[in-house]
């Protein structure tokens, strides 16, 4: 639990976008990596936003150099790690 809200995690993104499917509107914030294992976090996003449009999502990610053109505009943020 952090700041008295239930947490997730997935092992790779296939089972994340799953996992989120099944829970849908019960999610408040999505928090993803843009490089995982079994799918990308991009893809994820692309894909998770026909069922869920408004759900907050923040893309993390190490890589410097990211083309955030390519990133999903609305109810997306990203946040270049490392980060506090």
């Amino acid at each position: 639990m952090i700041y008295g809200k239930n947490t997730l995690a997935s092992q790779d993104g296939v089972k994340g976008l799953r996992l989120s499917r099944k829970l849908g509107k019960a999610l408040d914030l999505i928090v993803i990596d843009i490089e995982m294992p079994a799918g990308d976090g991009l893809t994820f996003v692309w894909s998770i936003r026909s069922s869920l449009p408004a759900i907050p999502i923040i893309l993390i990610s190490g890589i410097e150099d990211i083309d955030q053109t390519n990133r999903p505009s609305g109810f997306c943020e990203f946040l270049r790690k490392p980060f506090s």
